[in-house]
């Protein structure tokens, strides 16, 4: 049998065009730029002595090309999930985030606008994703690449954070208790 406790290190991916002018991409299948390359290649060695086995991504380029650089050095295999995207921003994608703020600020979590993504729906996803990751992965040591709103709402859903925004290639270590079924924040 293995370990009881799951190491996880959440990461949101790197430096796409849109990310250095503010808008909302959502679902839409950014790569990194140049920017983003170099800065996986700068933060990758800080998972060198922490024995993973795996990286999961979301399957959209951003994520993808952050986690393959990783896996890559690592020499550990490299999977996809598409659940582990970001919320669909339907007719939003591609505006501003500011503009969108001021749009939405009044909807609720279940406001349907044309295709975008519902709160609720986003928040089902999550924890739909990460209970499956927490159940089905054997893997005692893992890094998972995502984005800034799974990352924020995987904070408030189960470990009741609040959370500032994640930087770009920023990782933060959490831990899934098996026997207590539950995540917890490394500190």
């Amino acid at each position: 049998m293995g370990s009881l406790i799951k190491n996880v290190y959440l990461l949101r991916h790197s430096i796409t065009d849109f990310n250095n002018q503010k808008k909302i991409f959502g679902t839409s299948d950014i790569p990194l730029n140049k920017q983003g390359i170099k800065l996986v290649h700068n933060i990758k060695h800080q998972f060198k002595n922490k024995n993973i086995q795996g990286v999961l991504t979301s399957d959209l380029k951003r994520a993808y090309q952050t986690g393959e650089i990783i896996s890559e050095m690592l020499e550990v295999p490299l999977f996809t999930n598409k659940l582990l995207r970001e919320r669909d921003q339907g007719i939003y994608e591609g505006l501003s985030l500011e503009h969108v703020n001021k749009l939405t600020s009044n909807f609720s979590f279940d406001t349907r606008i044309e295709d975008r993504e519902t709160v609720r729906e986003f928040i089902d996803r999550t924890k739909l994703v990460f209970n499956s990751i927490a159940e089905e992965i054997k893997w005692e040591n893992l890094i998972i690449v995502t984005h800034n709103g799974v990352l924020k709402m995987f904070m408030s859903i189960f470990l009741k954070k609040n959370t500032r925004k994640w930087e770009l290639c920023e990782a933060r270590k959490v831990q899934y208790n098996e026997v207590q079924k539950e995540w917890l924040l490394y500190e």
